[in-house]
């Protein structure tokens, strides 16, 4: 009878301490959400959360408007705290201007960054720790599908995970751009709950609290496991119209409290951008080296060097036919590609170009050049502009009927300071060819 009654007592403290106000205004409210977690809810329905250890804290994503909002998590800890985004959505990457510093995946720059922010990215791997002190300690795992850098934080100390929208807050949108495939998705959702049954987690916080109220437990992960891989695997009956998306034909599918939003014209893979890659020895590359690693890990791209992949007909057909993006990237040579792109043309590209789907596919041109900018200008060192030296690119997408894309080229990788060049060269990169996609 004592043990029941001390059960109780200690059930109603919880009641009263969880859920208790601490911080209101009228953007925002904070309340007390678990053993050193506040859960922070705006009025828009986003979410953010303090994480308290002994030592420091974390602030996980910032919201879409909350003015001040350093000065607020400095109400609720004192503590030194890092900032982490699950994504970069503008619903939870809103409000980065105010930190001098955010942690983010790497694969979530192919999509647009807060203007706002003048501060420094921290990129944030799978595996990464951070140590909050007295045995608290937030793990960190990539979990793509919502985007390709979404990732979740595991908080073993109250047996829980903080989600963002990496599987949503009952619906998660997977339809939109860039585009992951179901199957990636469906295999976030495997790691998941193998993740929370081995692991004993028994809470997942999502990103829009407020539109739910609870926790999700392991079952909620099963129900999207098991509803991502029949849509995976081509079973969309019963599917019916999104229509709070406006951009495209989106449908949506339940499984008990799961739903998930696709795209019923690309549900699994589709790889948008080929880069035709040529270069004679790219393990020793450095500037176009820096370029395909800048944008190898999209998951919509597909790479192939054309000195290491035999000129078999079908395997570029293949390819082609896939993509609606060309690429062709290479070092400049004497004002021109590297002899195999030539060849390639004459051996490959004219059995290709017949096929009527060719037609609309965009092309560009990327390649890195020696001499800085000011040597390809009409009265500079060479003459020419780099527009001008690819003309027979543009009559080929012309002959073509595909769309012919602005080159983009990086400029002085031969000079004193090329290091720098090429790593601002690549940042560029990944944003060229995430416009592609997008726009």
């Amino acid at each position: 009878m004592k043990n029941i009654f001390i059960t109780i007592l200690f059930l109603m403290f919880c009641l009263e301490t969880f859920g208790q106000e601490v911080f209101k205004n009228d953007e925002v409210t904070v309340s007390k959400l678990d053993k050193g977690v506040y859960v922070m809810e705006t009025f828009d329905k986003t979410t953010m959360y303090i994480v308290e250890g002994a030592k420091r804290a974390l602030l996980i994503d910032t919201g879409t408007k909350c003015d001040s909002l350093d000065k607020i998590v400095r109400k609720i800890t004192s503590k030194p705290f890092d900032v982490i985004l699950t994504h970069n959505h503008g619903d939870h990457s809103g409000n980065i201007q105010y930190f001098n510093e955010v942690y983010m995946n790497p694969a979530d720059t192919a999509l647009e960054l807060n203007k706002k922010f003048t501060g420094k990215y921290k990129w944030l791997n799978e595996g990464d720790v951070f140590d909050l002190g007295g045995g608290r300690k937030i793990e960190t795992l990539l979990m793509p599908g919502h985007t390709s850098g979404s990732v979740v934080l595991l908080d073993k100390t109250i047996n829980a995970v903080y989600t963002g929208d990496a599987f949503g807050s009952g619906h998660v949108w997977l339809q939109l751009r860039p585009h992951l495939s179901m199957k990636i998705y469906h295999e976030s959702c495997v790691r998941m709950e193998k993740i929370m049954q081995e692991q004993n987690i028994t809470k997942i916080y999502c990103g829009h609290y407020p539109s739910v109220k609870h926790a999700f437990g392991v079952s909620y992960i099963v129900e999207m496991k098991n509803l991502s891989e029949k849509i995976s695997a081509g079973d969309i009956t019963g599917a019916q119209p999104y229509t709070n998306w406006r951009n495209g034909n989106a449908m949506f599918m339940e499984n008990g409290e799961a739903l998930i939003v696709f795209d019923p014209e690309n549900i699994n893979d589709r790889k948008d951008v080929l880069i035709l890659l040529v270069h004679p020895d790219i393990k020793t590359s450095k500037a176009n080296a820096a370029l395909i690693n800048a944008v190898k890990d999209f998951p919509y791209v597909k790479i192939i060097n054309m000195y290491d992949e035999p000129f078999v007909a079908e395997t570029y057909k293949d390819a082609f036919a896939e993509a609606r993006n060309i690429v062709f990237q290479f070092p400049l040579y004497w004002a021109s590609s590297p002899y195999l792109l030539k060849k390639w043309c004459d051996e490959i590209f004219g059995s290709i170009q017949a096929n009527p789907g060719v037609k609309g596919k965009k092309l560009m041109v990327v390649a890195t050049v020696g001499s800085e900018y000011e040597a390809y200008r009409a009265g500079g060192r060479n003459q020419f502009t780099i527009d001008e030296l690819f003309r027979p690119y543009q009559v080929t997408a012309n002959h073509s009927g595909m769309i012919w894309k602005t080159p983009f080229a990086v400029y002085g990788t031969s000079l004193p300071d090329a290091d720098k060049r090429i790593q601002t060269g690549a940042n560029a990169y990944r944003k060229v060819i995430s416009d592609l996609v997008n726009k």
